[in-house]
């Protein structure tokens, strides 16, 4: 009896002496760590045998974590930086960004990781060199130093004489000359009209490159004729730019100007003129037209395929738009074209001799803006039987919509349009009627019940009745 208690004792002593050992040691497991928790303190280094895999070091390798465990809102900010990423981070993983030039190591990016049609002009910016112009069956390059005379040449004229022969015609494979930044002054007398050369001339850039042609024509000294087939991009051009009987051809990304110094009428010109019978699939686009004030900007005179002709994305800056002797009633179509800086007696449009060769000739035009510093906005002279049609537009003038002389029977409709002023001559004989709709309009002038307005107002958005003024 006494040896069992004894015995009994003596394991209540070693329980004892356990439990004294181990509860420093979960009390302080408990402590640093809580419920459901581990603390890197806990895990001591991989022995191969504890459910890690043997390493340097303390950590539990991938293998051992379940998936779906680590979560961002388990991951303290910063504690991943560059030098704890290894591999590969795929496009997937990463949101829509841009890079730039130091992002980007040399000879990284090339054609096999482009997929076709995603670079297109809007992604390229700054200036444009030869590198760019892939699609070209040759590229010449004109600029200041030292010339071949092959593939490099100090003269435009010298790179056409170069490509044509030595003729003003040249049919082959389409070609470039890339025009190095600096002011070229060059003889373009050389192209008949319509004859074909089919080659673009590229500037670096529209305020880098400029081109003056001397020499010209009876319109100005500083003009040339733009042959079929040629295109002018990117560039300055002072001058005139004679677009007669031009066939696929066209002047895009370009400022027109005036040539300094202007002296006399001849040399004040700049824009465009002519066109004639066969011009055909001619475009003006993204393009800046200042001349001087009173003068045209785009003059066309008896045009056919006026459906072909493009004009869209053009900023004028104290000249007009001419249309004169149209002989087929196919329509003109004008877009996305601003006016500025004009005079009170000048008209955004001038529509000239309209019906001679075609009746009810066609205009219709969207998104036609003016600053408020022009007199009119169309002009009809000894014309009839024209249709106008204006859309989505703004138009600011100071006296007159629509007016002109030895004019009537025309006709003109204005929608979802500001409209400062709807009159068609103030008096009982109107160029033509006017119908406006869904429109604010600043004042109205009637004008012999040949104005018709249905939905529109004022400047204070009252509502003007509906019918004829």
């Amino acid at each position: 009896m006494g040896r069992t208690i004894r015995s009994r004792a003596a394991s209540w002593l070693v329980v004892a002496a356990v439990t004294a050992v181990l509860s420093p040691l979960s009390m302080s497991f408990a402590a640093q760590n809580g419920p459901n928790t581990v603390n890197s303190a806990a895990i001591i280094a991989a022995d191969g045998t504890s459910g890690q895999t043997l390493t340097t070091g303390n950590g539990v390798k991938t293998g051992h974590i379940q998936d779906g465990a680590v979560t961002t809102g388990k991951i303290a900010d910063g504690a991943i930086t560059d030098a704890k990423v290894g591999g590969t981070i795929s496009g997937s993983k990463l949101g829509a960004h841009g890079h730039n030039g130091s992002d980007i190591m040399d000879g990284t990016v090339t054609g096999a990781k482009l997929t076709a049609g995603s670079v297109d002009n809007s992604k390229i910016s700054g200036i444009i060199g030869q590198e760019k112009l892939g699609t070209y069956s040759n590229v010449i390059t004109v600029h200041k130093g030292a010339a071949n005379n092959v593939t490099t040449f100090n003269s435009i004229r010298a790179a056409i004489d170069y490509i044509g022969q030595n003729t003003n015609s040249y049919t082959g494979e389409r070609q470039a000359i890339l025009v190095m930044p600096g002011l070229y002054e060059t003889d373009l007398t050389l192209f008949g009209p319509g004859v074909p050369f089919n080659v673009d001339i590229i500037g670096t850039s529209r305020t880098g490159t400029i081109i003056r042609p001397v020499g010209g024509t009876y319109f100005s000294q500083y003009s040339m004729t733009i042959p079929s087939g040629m295109y002018l991009r990117n560039l300055t051009f002072q001058g005139l730019i004679d677009v007669s009987h031009s066939k696929d051809a066209g002047v895009i990304g370009v400022d027109v100007v005036v040539a300094p110094p202007a002296v006399g009428n001849r040399d004040q010109l700049a824009g465009f003129t002519d066109g004639w019978q066969t011009i055909r699939n001619f475009t003006i686009d993204d393009v800046y037209i200042e001349t001087v004030v009173g003068s045209t900007a785009i003059s066309l005179w008896g045009t056919g395929e006026n459906d072909t002709l493009r004009f869209n994305n053009i900023r004028i800056k104290g000249g007009n738009i001419q249309i004169v002797y149209p002989i087929t009633s196919k329509p003109y179509t004008f877009s996305n074209i601003y006016f500025s800086g004009g005079s009170p007696d000048q008209p955004l449009f001038n529509i000239s001799w309209a019906n001679i060769n075609t009746l009810g000739p066609k205009f219709i035009l969207t998104n036609i803006t003016s600053d408020g510093s022009y007199g009119y906005g169309f002009y009809m002279g000894n014309s009839s039987t024209s249709k106008i049609s204006v859309m989505n537009s703004k138009i600011d003038i100071i006296t007159d919509l629509y007016t002109g002389v030895s004019s009537s029977d025309n006709v003109m409709t204005v929608i979802n349009s500001d409209i400062a002023i709807a009159s068609n001559t103030r008096s009982s004989n109107p160029v033509g009627s006017l119908s406006i709709g869904n429109s604010r309009i600043g004042t109205v002038i009637p004008s012999g019940q040949s104005i018709k307005l249905v939905n529109c107002f004022d400047s204070n958005f009252e509502p003007y009745a509906n019918g004829l003024y």
